[in-house]
C-alpha cells in the first residue's frame, strides 16, 4: 500500500520577520521559507459543513513527513493554487512510535489570511 505522501503536493513554510520602521516601530512580514510535501483533504464532518455554510473558517487533514516540524500556528502556502493555511492541530501529537513502519503524522488546518 502507498504512503499517503505519495499524493502529495508541493508547500512552503511562511516564516514571519519583524522588521524596524522608519517610525521607530516594528512591521511584520511573511517570508517564504523551506519547501516541504503536504496531503491536503477537507474535512468532512457535519460541524464542518455547518461552519463554511456560516462562512467559517474551513479545516483540512494535513498529513506530512514525520521529521517535518511543523508547531501549532505554522503558516504554509501550497505551490499550486496559493492557498494559505495554518497549523490548528500540532501534527507532533499525532506521530507514530518509533517502533512504527509508518513515515508520516497528521495534523488540521484551517484557511488563514495574512494580516497586512
Amino acid at each position: 500500500m502507498p504512503s499517503p505522501l505519495s499524493y502529495a503536493e508541493k508547500a512552503v513554510f511562511l516564516d514571519k520577520k519583524s522588521i524596524p520602521d522608519a517610525f521607530g516601530g516594528v512591521s511584520t512580514q511573511y517570508v517564504e521559507g523551506a519547501e516541504f510535501d503536504v496531503l491536503v483533504e477537507l474535512s468532512g464532518s457535519v460541524t464542518q459543513l455547518l461552519a463554511e455554510q456560516k462562512n467559517e473558517s474551513i479545516s483540512y487533514n494535513i498529513t506530512v513527513h514525520k521529521d517535518l516540524p511543523m508547531d501549532f500556528h505554522s503558516v504554509f502556502k501550497l505551490r499550486k493554487g496559493g492557498r494559505i493555511l495554518r497549523v490548528t492541530v500540532d501534527p507532533d501529537s499525532s506521530i507514530a512510535p518509533k517502533s512504527s513502519t509508518l513515515d508520516f503524522k497528521v495534523g488540521r488546518a484551517e484557511e488563514y489570511v495574512l494580516p497586512i
